[in-house]
C-alpha cells in the first residue's frame, strides 16, 4: 500500500503510518485518511518585553478570613531617567507547509511593530531601537506595546483601597486623604480634596485645595493639645484652612480662610 502511494506520487513524510496499519489490520476499509499534508506556521510578529513592574499594586484575592492591612504602606516603583523598560522581540519568519504530494507551501513572515507612539515619559534608546528607556526619572505605567514614565502619581483618593502611599517623586491626589492614613513624597504634593486626621509629608510644596479637619485627642502632661492630623513640607504650604491640626514648614504657611486650634510652625511667614 505505500508503494501504491508512492506511486500516486504522496510524500512519504505525509503518510499516516498509524492508518495503514489499522486498516491492515482490519483487512478493510471504506473511505480512511491515509496521508496528512503539513499546514504551515505564520511568523509572529513583534513581541514585547517588559523589563519593569507595572505601578499598579491592587487589593485583590483576599477572602475574608484574610488578616490583610489595609493602613500598609504601598511603596510605588520609580524608575530613573535611561532605565530599560521595554526590549522589542524581533519577528518571525515562520514554518513552511508541504502538501501530500510534497510541495512546499509558503508561509507568511511576522511584522515589525512600533513602539506606541503615546508612550509619554519614554523615547527609543538612541544606541538600540529595539530598546524603550525612560525619559524622565518616575512612575512606570504599562500600556501596549509601550511604557510611560509619569513624573507624578496620580490618585484617586487615599483610603482603604489605596492604603498609605510612599512615593519618590511628586503626588497629585484627586479626593481626600481621609483618616488614619499616610501619604510621603519626596517631592510636591498636590490633595484636591481635603485632609483628615492623616498624617501627609511632603519634601518640597504642600498644596491642599480644600482644608485641614483634624481631631482632638485631648491634652498631654503639658497641657498641650494632642492633635491628629500632622502636616509638614520642606518648601511651603497652602491650604483653605485649618482646624485641629500640626503644620510644620521649611518656608511659608499660606492660609486663606480660617486657623482653628491648631499648631502651625514656619521658617518662612504665615500669610
Amino acid at each position: 500500500m505505500v508503494e501504491e502511494l508512492h506511486a500516486q506520487g504522496i510524500d512519504e513524510t505525509c503518510v499516516d503510518q498509524t492508518a495503514l496499519d489499522q486498516v491492515l489490520e482490519a483487512g478493510q476499509a471504506e473511505r480512511i485518511c491515509v496521508a496528512r499534508g503539513i499546514e504551515p506556521e505564520p511568523g509572529l510578529n513583534s513581541r514585547f518585553e517588559v523589563l519593569v513592574e507595572d505601578c499598579k499594586k491592587l487589593l485583590e484575592g483576599y477572602s475574608e478570613e484574610d488578616q490583610v492591612d489595609f493602613h500598609q504602606v504601598q511603596d510605588f516603583i520609580v524608575v530613573e531617567k535611561g532605565a530599560v523598560l521595554m526590549r522589542r522581540l524581533p519577528p518571525t519568519s515562520g514554518v513552511p507547509g508541504l502538501s501530500v504530494l510534497g510541495e512546499m507551501l509558503p508561509t507568511e513572515q511576522g511584522y515589525v511593530l512600533e513602539f506606541n507612539a503615546a508612550a509619554e515619559g519614554a523615547i527609543i534608546d538612541p544606541d538600540n531601537p529595539d530598546q524603550l528607556i525612560a525619559a524622565v526619572k518616575g512612575h512606570p505605567i504599562l500600556i501596549e506595546n509601550g511604557v510611560c514614565v509619569d513624573p507624578t502619581l496620580w490618585i484617586d483618593t487615599i483610603n482603604l483601597e489605596s492604603g498609605s502611599i510612599d512615593f519618590d517623586g511628586s503626588v497629585e491626589v484627586k479626593g481626600d486623604v481621609t483618616s488614619g492614613f499616610s501619604l510621603k513624597a519626596t517631592g510636591d504634593i498636590i490633595i484636591c480634596g481635603m485632609v483628615e486626621k492623616a498624617t501627609v509629608i511632603a519634601g518640597r510644596n504642600l498644596t491642599i485645595v480644600g482644608g485641614v479637619a483634624g481631631e482632638d485627642l485631648g491634652r498631654d502632661q503639658h497641657n498641650e493639645l494632642i492633635l491628629k492630623a500632622r502636616l509638614s513640607a520642606g518648601g511651603n504650604i497652602r491650604a483653605k484652612y485649618t482646624n485641629l491640626a500640626y503644620l510644620r514648614a521649611g518656608g511659608d504657611i499660606v492660609i486663606r480662610e480660617f486657623v482653628l486650634q491648631s499648631d502651625l510652625s514656619a521658617k518662612g511667614g504665615f500669610i
